[in-house]
């Protein structure tokens, strides 16, 4: 196999696992906020690889009570993967 082989190889690899990892995001805590924020673009704020792993990896273990998640891991299933703070601001009424 050529060098040139190796690269196109290892970036159809690199496709692949991205694209898997999307498959999975969509059954993840973090897409329903993203699609809840984002809507149709929600798919742009796709966390990375290592990020959908290792969420899916807490979320699977808690829910299946091997774990207990604390109060911070808790939140952290509670943000967008955008990173951006989507609580709504409060207005106060005009004069």
């Amino acid at each position: 196999m050529s060098f040139a082989d190796e690269i196109v190889r290892l970036g159809q690899q690199i496709v692949d696992e991205r694209s898997a990892a999307h498959d999975l995001w969509t059954w993840l805590p973090s897409y329903q906020l993203a699609k809840k924020h984002h809507g149709d673009y929600a798919s742009t704020v796709c966390p990375s690889v290592k990020d959908v792993l290792h969420e899916a990896s807490m979320f699977i273990a808690h829910k299946q009570g091997a774990v207990e998640l604390t109060p911070a891991e808790l939140e952290w299933f509670e943000r967008c993967p955008c990173g951006e703070d989507h609580t709504p601001v409060e207005r106060s009424a005009a004069p």
